[in-house]
């Protein structure tokens, strides 16, 4: 196989491109700095008939022992620009850095995702969100390319937006860019709730050990890390792999656990809420490499 994409490297170990830290080779690996190198990478793997993935800050994601048997994206395209009160920001852009830039500015709505680890595409496609509020409450447009290869934007409405969900999500579209619609407010202000949220993410969330941040969605009932706390299931382990102490939504990479060990985890603790609870648990974590 041969692409015409400059730099592309071979048999990369992807583990260290994962909060987890876990995860083989991808076949074949790129690095995209701008837009046009992002499209021209995807056009060039459906032109080849191959598979292909992204990795932004390789949060929410598990990735196989084995690896991706296709070319693996890695989006480090992260221009932005402000205007009035709006920012258009590239796919790869740092989250926090537009938290903490729109605060700067004075400019309230995105203060919920401080300490959220994600670039803005992995957000926008996911419709990553807290208790207080999600991407799609300041999403107005997102520029996409479709399984196709072709550029297209959506409207908020578009985007088909519910519980960390998408149309880019269930469609397997990439996400590009987005135009985010703030307000103005109060700089002190805003940079105090930020402040606020990203200490409650410190003490309540664990931050010690590798992580895919959340594994589960919240059903309905309950909190999840909720349900698997009152389960007992806080501090279980499978080979490397940990239930959280702290939060029993997250399973911890403790000592060089592997991709099995943590699928066997998120077995158990799917298997015994279903038992106790009659509540089937959903993964909010993206598989790759498990075809």
């Amino acid at each position: 196989m041969k692409f015409n994409i400059p730099n592309f490297q071979e048999h990369v170990i992807l583990a260290p491109f994962t909060t987890m830290k876990v995860g083989g080779p991808a076949r074949w690996f790129v690095t995209v700095a701008t837009t046009k190198e992002f499209i021209h990478a995807v056009r060039e793997a459906l032109r080849n008939n191959v598979p292909y993935c992204v990795l932004g800050k390789g949060a929410n994601v598990l990735i196989s022992d084995k690896g991706f048997d296709g070319l693996m994206i890695r989006a480090k395209n992260s221009h932005y620009v402000f205007r009035d009160t709006h920012v258009t920001a590239e796919a790869g852009t740092d989250l926090t850095t537009l938290v903490m830039q729109s605060a700067q500015r004075g400019l309230a709505g995105l203060e919920f995702a401080a300490g959220i680890p994600s670039t803005l595409g992995g957000a926008v496609r996911g419709n990553a969100g807290s208790r207080e509020s999600e991407m799609k409450n300041v999403i107005e447009t997102v520029d996409i390319l479709n399984a196709k290869g072709e550029q297209k934007t959506l409207t908020v409405a578009q985007c088909e937006f519910s519980y960390r969900n998408s149309r880019m999500k269930q469609q397997k579209e990439i996400v590009l860019s987005a135009v985010l619609k703030l307000e103005r407010g109060s700089k002190d202000t805003i940079l105090e709730k930020v402040k606020e949220n990203f200490s409650r993410k410190h003490k309540t969330q664990e931050l010690k050990f590798p992580s895919s941040g959340c594994i589960f969605m919240n059903p309905a009932a309950s909190a999840a890390g909720k349900l698997i706390e009152n389960a007992g299931l806080k501090g279980m382990r499978i080979g490397g792999a940990k239930i959280s102490e702290i939060h029993g939504n997250f399973v911890i990479n403790e000592n060089n656990a592997t991709a099995e060990d943590i699928i066997m985890l998120i077995s158990v603790i799917k298997q015994k809420i279903r038992t106790l609870y009659r509540i089937q648990l959903h993964e909010e974590i993206q598989y790759i490499g498990f075809d």
